[in-house]
């Protein structure tokens, strides 16, 4: 193979399984000076071996994750793709039309095309996979003629995980689509992202996780885009955005609504409300397993107003005082993800979730749930509880607490109370049931426990499965026993007995058949 062919940042596979990026191409210190050797990144870091440096020699190149980088000589094991039509032949037409007669005149290659296009419905495909195809390119003059109106319908092109390392490639194929609107590009490694990319002008959404890209690359893609309602940069190590790249002026992003910056590494929430000013009709924002804090706001400029569903999932969350804070950066926020946090961590899953919806009262769904208003006034009344107990005078509650005055006025005023005494209006909410559960060991006679008579048929399951776990020799999970756990119910006087409907998860436990002095008979 001829070593000339390659040039840095062009896309390779070795042994047709593993990608990777040339980062450099020429000789290298104490080898043979007519030898050219390959500095490449590769895109699974594990297969690399140093960050660029031959031998003890000098650094070569700096690939984009440390210590992914490998040298090698040019070799017929590496390829460098293919055309997007040559791909698209082979998935989607008749392999057995395309390469019969190969030894026919011209003539009959064309008929032999004509009749495999005609065969293959190409028109009435709505989504294309090319997915981990070797793509590089869209290709040659001829073959991008071909495209012309052979894919009329496509709306959806997966061209993920392949080897484009030229965007303007990209562009090309897709300006051959009239209808397209989906574009997902992840996993690719793009070298080169030119000014104008005017074949992507209708896209509406896209794809870009595991690119790599800046922060700046991708609001240079973005901006050029006018349609782009949705965009995901997931699992490209942004890190962070640094007050410097955001743009003296701001490109036009005036219909993106959903943006997803999953698994970055991101660390400075205000950083990240200052760069998000730039999509003012961003409504869902996803930022799951990064390494957010939320921190008081110092400036109103960072308020989004007009974000209403955010994931948090996996962050750095651990003080009640941070959902204040974030209720002040976004006011208008109706759904909240925030499983996997530390601040979930230090209480029971029920208690958790009743101060985070306290805390945040315009919240409709958290976690997934939905707040029903039986569940809003349990969380007001079990948050004032906790603010009646602080030993803060009038004046430092009102600071500590965001919802105090509002609370207060709810209330009325807090009474002092011992130690030893619960709340009065949680207590007056709390029911008695026994529970009994053949094969327990703990559980084989009666056990009481209180709960709120809103807790919710999930609510109740979870609380089951993990006594059950704690009381028997099973080896199954919290979730196993949740997915075969069977109530019955006997009211106080043994009268009555039922299967509890556990079906509907948001159910209360009133809407069960389940009230104060009831017996739970519970098996797995």
């Amino acid at each position: 193979m001829d070593s000339d062919r390659y040039f840095v940042g062009e896309r390779v596979i070795l042994d047709e399984r593993h990608l990777g990026t040339v980062r450099f191409c020429g000789p290298v210190e104490g080898e043979d000076q007519g030898q050219t050797w390959l500095g490449i990144e590769w895109d699974d870091p594990t297969r690399g071996k140093h960050s660029g440096q031959f031998k003890d020699g000098p650094v070569l190149f700096q690939p984009l994750i440390p210590n992914s980088g490998t040298f090698m000589k040019p070799s017929k094991r590496l390829g460098t793709g293919r055309s997007f039509l040559a791909a698209l032949k082979e998935k989607y037409l008749d392999e057995h039309l395309l390469n019969a007669n190969k030894s026919n005149i011209r003539t009959e290659e064309d008929s032999m095309r004509k009749v495999a296009l005609r065969f293959s419905q190409l028109d009435r495909l709505r989504l294309i996979g090319l997915e981990s195809s070797k793509i590089n390119r869209a290709g040659n003059e001829l073959e991008i003629r071909e495209l012309e109106g052979l894919l009329p319908s496509v709306e959806t092109l997966n061209l993920s995980s392949n080897m484009f390392s030229d965007l303007a490639e990209v562009a090309t194929i897709a300006g051959k689509l009239p209808r397209l609107k989906t574009l997902v590009l992840s996993s690719n490694r793009f070298q080169f992202i030119p000014e104008m990319l005017s074949g992507l002008f209708a896209i509406e959404i896209l794809y870009l996780d595991s690119t790599l890209l800046t922060w700046k690359q991708s609001l240079k893609v973005a901006s050029q885009i006018k349609a782009l309602v949705e965009l995901s940069l997931s699992n490209c190590r942004i890190g962070h955005f640094g007050l410097d790249n955001v743009p003296t002026h701001e490109p036009s992003f005036e219909n993106l609504s959903v943006l997803s910056l999953d698994e970055n590494g991101l660390g400075n929430w205000q950083d990240l409300m200052l760069n998000l000013k730039l999509f003012p009709r961003l409504q869902t924002l996803n930022l799951r397993r990064n390494k957010l804090k939320i921190p008081p706001m110092e400036n109103l400029v960072m308020v989004l107003k007009s974000v209403h569903q955010l994931s948090l999932v996996g962050n750095l969350i651990a003080e009640g005082s941070e959902i204040d804070n974030l209720r002040d950066y976004l006011p208008g926020l109706s759904s909240l993800f925030l499983d996997g946090n530390p601040l979930y961590g230090a209480q029971d899953v029920r208690k958790n979730r009743l101060l985070a919806l306290a805390r945040y009262p315009t919240l409709v769904h958290l976690d997934g749930s939905q707040v029903t208003p039986a569940e809003r006034t349990e969380a007001d009344l079990f948050y004032w509880s906790i603010v009646k107990k602080d030993p803060a005078d009038h004046e430092q509650r009102k600071k500590l607490h965001k919802r105090y005055a509002e609370l207060l006025a709810k209330f009325g005023l807090p009474e002092p109370e011992s130690n030893h005494t619960r709340t009065s209006a949680l207590k007056g909410k709390m029911i008695n049931l026994t529970v009994v559960c053949a094969g327990c060991v703990s559980l084989d006679r009666e056990h009481n426990i209180e709960v709120l008579p809103s807790m919710t048929a999930r609510g109740l399951k979870i609380y089951l499965a993990k006594m059950i776990r704690r009381s028997s020799h099973s080896a199954k999970s919290v979730s196993e026993i949740m997915a075969t756990l069977e109530v019955h119910v006997a009211d106080k006087d043994n009268e009555t007995r039922h299967v509890v409907d556990l079906s509907d998860p948001q159910k209360d436990l009133g809407w069960l058949g389940i009230s104060g002095g009831d017996t739970l008979e519970v098996s797995f």
